[in-house]
């Protein structure tokens, strides 16, 4: 039995930068994860 290897080039693999859905549903929202994440930053 022969088995070949088949090497991934760069252009194989894509990652989404979007799933299309917004960040945060309200502007409250938004600001309580941006809060915890300066938080959690100090």
């Amino acid at each position: 039995m022969v088995s070949q290897l088949v090497k991934k080039t760069q252009s194989d693999i894509i990652y989404p930068v979007s799933d299309g859905e917004p960040v945060a549903e309200t502007f409250d929202h938004l600001y309580v994860m941006m809060t915890t994440l300066l938080v959690l930053r100090h």
